[in-house]
Order: C-alpha cells, then sequence, then structure tokens
C-alpha cells in the first residue's frame, strides 16, 4: 500500500505528464458510466438489503435516503444499511421520517470515505447482492471500488442535478484511484463494457 505522500505524488505526476488529460479523460469516463448505470436501473423482482453510502447531510444525502426509502417501500430492500462516520444516525432518523420502520435499519459509523463504507458495511449486509445507493455522479467510483472488493452490487443512482464540480471532482478520483493501485484502468474499463446490473 502506497503511503498518503506517495499516492499524492504518483497522482500529481500522471496529472502533470498528461497536461490534465487524464483527468479529462477521467471526467468523460464518469458522464459516460453514469449514464450506463442509470439506464441499468430495474426491478428484478428479488428483494435484497440495500446501502446507503454516506456524504454530508443535505440535500445530497437526503435523495440518497429517499431512494433507499423507495426501494424498501416498493418491497424491492429488505432492510437499509446506512453507512458513515457522521451520517448513519442522521440518515437512520430521516429515514424513518420517511416511514422506514426501526426494525429495518442498520448502521454502520465508522467509515470516512466509499471503501470503508462498503468495507465495514460488509457484515451487515450478510451473503448475496445488495442495492448500492449514492448519487448518480459517485455511482461509478462506488461500483468499481464495490466490485473489487469482491461485492455483487444492483447500483442505484439517487436522482442527482448537474453540477461540473462534482463531474471534476469524480473525474479526478478515477485519476487517483488507478494511480493509488487501488482500482485498476481494467475495474474501469469493465464497468463500461459490462451489461448494467
Amino acid at each position: 500500500m502506497l503511503s498518503r505522500r506517495q499516492f499524492h505524488a504518483r497522482t500529481a505526476a500522471v496529472l502533470g505528464l498528461t497536461g490534465g488529460g487524464a483527468w479529462l479523460l477521467g471526467c468523460g469516463v464518469v458522464v459516460l458510466a453514469a449514464r450506463r448505470l442509470h439506464a441499468g436501473n430495474h426491478d428484478d423482482g428479488e428483494a435484497r438489503p440495500a446501502l446507503v453510502l454516506g456524504c454530508p447531510p443535505g440535500p445530497a444525502f437526503l435523495r440518497r435516503l429517499e431512494a433507499a426509502a423507495g426501494l424498501f417501500q416498493a418491497g424491492q430492500a429488505r432492510f437499509i444499511v446506512v453507512s458513515g462516520r457522521n451520517e448513519a444516525d442522521w440518515g437512520a432518523a430521516r429515514l424513518r421520517s420517511l416511514g422506514v420502520p426501526e426494525a429495518a435499519l442498520r448502521l454502520e459509523g465508522a467509515a470516512r470515505n466509499t471503501w470503508e463504507n462498503l468495507h465495514l458495511s460488509r457484515p451487515l449486509l450478510g451473503e448475496g447482492a445488495f442495492h448500492l445507493v449514492t448519487d448518480r455522479w459517485h455511482l461509478p467510483r462506488a461500483t468499481v471500488v464495490a466490485r473489487s472488493l469482491g461485492l455483487d452490487v444492483r447500483p442505484l443512482g439517487a436522482a442527482s442535478p448537474w453540477r461540473a464540480r462534482t463531474v471534476l471532482r469524480e473525474g479526478l478520483s478515477v485519476v487517483m484511484s488507478v494511480s493509488g493501485g487501488h482500482v485498476t484502468v481494467g475495474g474501469w474499463a469493465d464497468l463500461l463494457r459490462r451489461q448494467p446490473a
């Protein structure tokens, strides 16, 4: 595993050597993958757990929670795991206000990033596939990370407005995930090739 300093140095080198081209390519990957994953959202008739990835409490997190509550109310989610160090309790309170019973909620309150959300929530989800709920623009990275951990996910992108800043951030995350060795280029290519789940 790279140290934080090595990781940032490698990412800076990739961006510098490509004149930012890698970043722009990453943005393109995010947009294409988000469209592909969004087109794959469907009900296959099987109820499975849902994992809501945390983010700072506010409109974006509320959209994720509303999407998960919709899955539960439609009978597509057996229970909902809310993940995030500062978000799990807030998210559970909002889900209860949206009609999700306490018995259908599980909390993971230690994760600080996408990888930790997935890794630390794994024991709460049990075996098999689960719905992965996050913002439409975060969904490609979250899906690639989940698959790199060997998780079987059914991606669901909550309605998310177009924001250049968000796409730029997620494009940079594509470069950082590859340069840091967390996800391979093949993992991103597979996401673009694979039929939506």
